[in-house]
């Protein structure tokens, strides 16, 4: 049994991380399951379960077994909570306070979300490179604002992350999709940007966290599926597409696969022998296209950015 999630485009780095989500959320209610990719179409395939409904039911229940926590197998206190309106986002940990959460949380969300291996310039633990906030964004509000739209109507936004996206006036998309930030002329707003981002996909992207565990090399932070490339070290996400139908342990290991690093690199680092080498190596474990995402300023507002999807082979 097997059924296609329409509106998951893994070509799309929402949409992707989306998928994966699906597939952690779903393990969380003992439901196993595997993930595949359509090879024309890019569509993400579930196996091991009937119906799309099956599928949102379950997402559903999930969902509202959540309580006070923000995502599936998020302790409820993290991230940290502002003490007041104003101050500086409490995640960004010291050393100390760092090993206090290893001690009190599961170890896939804490390394998920920072390290204490690599350091910023103000000496505190890096996070992960999927925040990139802006204003008054924080760590918590990216998962506290899509996880407060869905709870509005959670079997319609689940339901519409998977079979077709229904954009939200008002709603940033965490920095996720490019699309969910319009410039005035396209919103026919005055002036500024009107964000319309998809909360149930992202809620979703969210829940996939654990599977992009941070570390360091040295003292640069590090994070599975993001590379650093070209003289200038950009930063990319990186992630592959594959025909065979994986399950969660082993999505975690093709993710992680150094080839994608080979496949990161700018082309014209890399000569053609090169990435036709890396293409074929990539082709023997069933993956039939690698995608990188980079982020992109906008007039939106102060931040690292938004991801945008780029095709690499």
């Amino acid at each position: 049994m097997s059924v296609m999630l329409e509106a998951l485009d893994g070509r799309d780095p929402l949409a992707f991380t989306a998928a994966l989500g699906v597939l952690r959320v779903l393990e969380s209610r003992d439901v196993p399951l595997r993930l595949s990719w359509d090879d024309r179409t890019a569509t993400a395939r579930l196996h091991g379960v009937g119906t799309v409904d099956d599928v949102v039911g379950e997402l559903v229940a999930a969902f509202k077994g959540t309580g006070d926590a923000l995502a599936v197998g998020l302790p409820a206190g993290l991230p940290p909570r502002k003490a007041g309106s104003k101050g500086p986002d409490p995640s960004h940990l010291d050393r100390s306070e760092f090993s206090r959460l290893c001690q009190e949380h599961p170890a896939a969300w804490v390394s998920a979300l920072w390290t204490d291996l690599a350091l910023d310039k103000n000496g505190r633990c890096e996070r992960t490179p999927f925040s990139a906030p802006m204003g008054q964004q924080t760590l918590r509000s990216m998962f506290e604002n899509p996880k407060g739209l869905v709870s509005d109507a959670p079997e319609a936004r689940l339901g519409e992350a998977l079979t077709g996206w229904r954009r939200i006036a008002g709603f940033t998309g965490e920095n996720y999709d490019i699309r969910a930030v319009q410039e005035a002329a396209e919103s026919q707003q005055a002036k500024g940007s009107l964000p319309r981002g998809v909360p149930g996909a992202t809620w979703l992207a969210l829940c996939a966290l654990p599977y992009f565990r941070m570390s360091a090399a040295g003292s640069r932070p590090t994070t599975v599926a993001w590379h650093s490339v070209g003289r200038g070290r950009r930063r990319l996400l990186v992630w592959p597409l594959w025909r065979a139908a994986l399950d969660r342990a082993a999505v975690e290991v093709l993710l992680d696969h150094p080839l994608l690093e080979g496949a990161a690199r700018e082309d014209r680092a890399a000569s053609r022998a090169e990435l036709d080498k890396v293409q074929g190596e990539l082709a023997a474990l069933g993956v039939f296209a690698v995608m990188r995402a980079a982020r992109r300023q906008t007039s939106a507002g102060k931040s690292d950015g938004i991801l945008v999807p780029e095709r690499v082979l």
